[in-house]
């Protein structure tokens, strides 16, 4: 059974910054968040959101501070809200160099060009052992907790992700002629085809007949999702 988040009576205070580790209680403490952040990103995609407590993250992450988590993030929304702040972020750079090649190269309309943007860079959130941690994380966001009103960084502050926002500005004026609400459909529908492709990439057996590469499977799944994209709208009942 899952264990309550809220710190229990009498719990130990926060641990202190070490400043011998890290140079300065500031830093410290920024490393702990982050520590504590990819420590969730990876149980939440293994166990779902839900399906493991804050302390138990914490505990995780080497923390002897039951309330570790709830001391840096206070609550399980929140820690949420900042894992996706800090990878959406983090691949900023790589979409903002990639839409200056897109307009050096007059492709600002490419639909698949586009989707390039806005999902290769993912690739970069690895980890040693191959797998996408972030991946099965941003599917569970997008299937409950989107729904029940915690923000993408977009959302909240779109001034922080502005190659993000070029990136699906592009795309939407690529989708004129579909409905504003078909359109965001289609680019949440073909995201997550490219996180499910990710997930599928980590299998140490590969679940295909014959020898299907990850770049392969990254080719592949880019252009299933640029006819997806593109395909006339269905017929109003």
């Amino acid at each position: 059974m899952q264990t309550a988040d809220r710190p229990e009576p009498g719990a130990g205070t926060p641990e202190p910054s070490r400043r011998g580790t890290h140079g300065s209680p500031r830093k410290a403490s920024r490393a702990t968040r982050q520590l504590l952040m990819q420590t969730a990103e990876r149980l939440f995609g293994q166990h779902g959101i839900e399906g493991i407590s804050l302390r138990e993250i914490g505990t995780a992450a080497g923390q002897s501070n039951n309330n570790a988590v709830q001391y840096h993030f206070e609550t399980r929304d929140n820690l949420v809200a900042s894992i996706l702040e800090w990878r959406v972020t983090s691949m900023e750079p790589r979409r903002g160099a990639m839409l200056v090649d897109l307009e050096k190269a007059g492709r600002t309309s490419d639909a698949k060009a586009l989707l390039s943007v806005l999902c290769l860079p993912h690739l970069d959130l690895v980890t040693p052992d191959g797998s996408y941690p972030f991946a099965r994380f941003l599917m569970l966001y997008m299937y409950r907790y989107r729904q029940r009103g915690v923000p993408h960084p977009f959302d909240r502050v779109p001034v922080q992700t502005p190659a993000l926002a070029q990136a699906l500005d592009l795309l939407y004026r690529r989708l004129h002629n579909f409905p504003k609400p078909l359109a965001h459909f289609r680019l949440v529908t073909c995201v997550a085809m490219f996180m499910n492709a990710l997930v599928m990439s980590e299998a140490q057996n590969n679940p295909f007949e014959g020898d299907v590469t990850r770049d392969q499977m990254i080719a592949d799944v880019l252009e299933m999702m640029t006819t997806a994209l593109l395909a006339p709208a269905a017929p109003q009942p």
